[in-house]
């Protein structure tokens, strides 16, 4: 009996070995390098910490099988058959009451999740979700792929309208449902979450995306390395059941021959019984062996899946090599052509051409006038900018979740937010500096106010008397001259009371 226990226990070690991990490979089968995602890059009037972002992951990882939600804002939905030679999955859901608009804490919140569930280290949970977001931007609404990668169950939680993630960040609260692949019943698979559309968007970016392909292919190489040990100890149990055995059958070959030997003195009753324990025995060596032969054909197709997925990373490996010797001669050749290089002037260009279209700030070339660089806050409502010290002061943000429209300081080097203001603002306010103080419109229900701001944006006077929106301002001995429905007024230009 015991015998027959370590045979069970066999088929059981090899199991967990086989059977659970995360569909790595459907995440990485995405091409990435066309994938660009639009964020929010401007005030809010509520910022969570990464801490409490990273802890929505860790709620939605905790103990469920079915379903697990948080504050009814984000969901997770998991699809799992135990028989199906399609892919499983688990379903990130971003419910209509969210407010994420940055790509970064959607990759944070799955992220937190893959650690707490499947155990991954901070690293690879990072990897593996800025893949998936890639995976989901891809197919976004290809439910013919979906239908034909994924089982039923997985395919009954999704639509054309909510499968996947869309590039716009004003497109994800309630329309968004992200699949993270699952093979067996956990862990991803690398390579689906990065087949060769994945790389090849990837290859059509300036850098042909090889930091993050390396990155990848040192992931599955280690997993690989971890897999083989998983299969070298299979094979090393299988070959010590196999020796187990072969001594057993001989033991019974000698039980055989001492029964043969001993016949004629036993009783018939106890020649029977042991040649019934002989059968006994022989039945259970039959069973044994056709278990080893079974784990050693499931062993040997591991291991011939292990040899083409070697193949397969040793090419990846080597188009990466050519990619990066490719990269070196296109700037060997750039470096010898002469460029035109005039200079960089700051230029706010509107997002379109409505009159009320927010814009964004670019650097331009005068010999090209191609934007040299960009800044990813796209709000900008300000007419013109202004300076205020070394910075750049605009009025940026969107009035909708979270978000808000206020003062906002820019960098006028990686033209960045720096600093935003603490008061919702008229969104074409104009702006006065005077000294270290500004001036702007602030709005406060329907109604409009002139506020008065310090170096850190802190609003520190407000006016009594409401100005129209759209208001010009003028500072003149000690007043500030502001225009109301009642027609233009002065009030003290450090306390906005209204002169006498």
């Amino acid at each position: 009996m015991n015998k027959v226990i370590a045979a069970l226990g066999l088929i059981l070690f090899l199991t967990p070995c086989f059977g659970i991990d995360v569909e790595e490979q459907e995440l990485t089968s995405v091409r990435l390098g066309s994938v660009e995602f639009l964020n929010y890059e401007g005030p809010h009037s509520k910022i969570e910490t990464r801490e409490q972002i990273e802890g929505i992951g860790r709620f939605l990882g905790g103990d469920f099988s079915r379903e697990s939600v948080y504050a009814g804002k984000y969901r997770i939905l998991r699809a799992f058959l135990e028989d199906t030679v399609l892919l499983n999955a688990d379903i990130f859901v971003v419910e209509a009451g969210a407010q994420v608009d940055h790509i970064d804490n959607i990759r944070r919140i799955i992220s937190s999740y893959l650690q707490t569930t499947y155990d991954y280290s901070v690293k690879d949970a990072d990897l593996l979700a800025e893949f998936c977001s890639y995976y989901n931007a891809v197919y976004r609404g290809n439910m013919d792929y979906v239908s034909s990668k994924y089982h039923t169950g997985v395919v009954s939680h999704l639509s054309a309208a909510n499968m996947g993630i869309a590039t716009s960040y004003r497109e994800w609260p309630g329309k968004t449902r992200m699949l993270i692949p699952l093979k067996g019943s956990g862990k991803i698979d690398a390579d689906v979450i990065s087949d060769e559309n994945v790389v090849e968007k990837l290859r059509e970016e300036e850098d042909k995306g090889i930091p993050e392909r390396k990155e990848l292919v040192e992931y599955k190489e280690k997993e690989i390395e971890e897999y083989q040990e998983q299969i070298d100890t299979a094979r090393e149990e299988i070959d010590t059941e196999k020796k187990t055995i072969a001594r057993e059958e001989q033991e019974i070959e000698e039980d055989k021959a001492v029964l043969e030997e001993q016949k004629e003195t036993l009783e018939p009753e106890e020649a029977a019984r042991q040649e019934e324990e002989i059968a006994e025995k022989e039945k259970e060596l039959e069973q044994r062996r056709e278990t080893v032969a079974e784990k050693e054909a499931e062993v040997e197709e591991k291991e011939e899946e292990q040899r083409s997925r070697v193949e397969r990373i040793q090419e990846e490996r080597a188009q990466i090599a050519a990619d990066q010797q490719e990269l070196i001669e296109d700037e060997n050749a750039q470096s010898a052509t002469a460029v035109v290089r005039g200079k960089e002037i700051l230029f706010l260009k509107k997002n379109s051409d409505s009159r009320d279209a927010p814009g964004t700030l670019v650097f331009l070339n005068t010999a090209t006038g191609r934007e040299t660089r960009a800044s990813s806050v796209t709000t900008i409502h300000s007419p013109t900018t202004y300076s205020y010290g070394r910075d750049i002061l605009v009025v940026a943000g969107e009035e909708e979740g979270n978000r808000a429209i206020r003062l906002v300081l820019i960098d006028p080097v990686s033209l960045e937010m720096k600093q935003q203001g603490d008061s919702d603002m008229y969104p074409a306010s104009f702006l006065l500096v005077d000294g270290e103080y500004i001036y702007g419109v602030v709005k406060e229900g329907s109604e409009y106010y002139i506020g008065r701001f310090d170096k850190f944006l802190g609003r520190n006077a407000s006016s009594r008397v409401s100005v129209l929106p759209n208001t010009w301002m003028k500072i003149d001995s000690g007043q500030l001259f502001v225009q109301t429905a009642g027609g233009v007024k002065g009030v003290d230009a450090m306390t906005l009371m209204e002169s006498e």
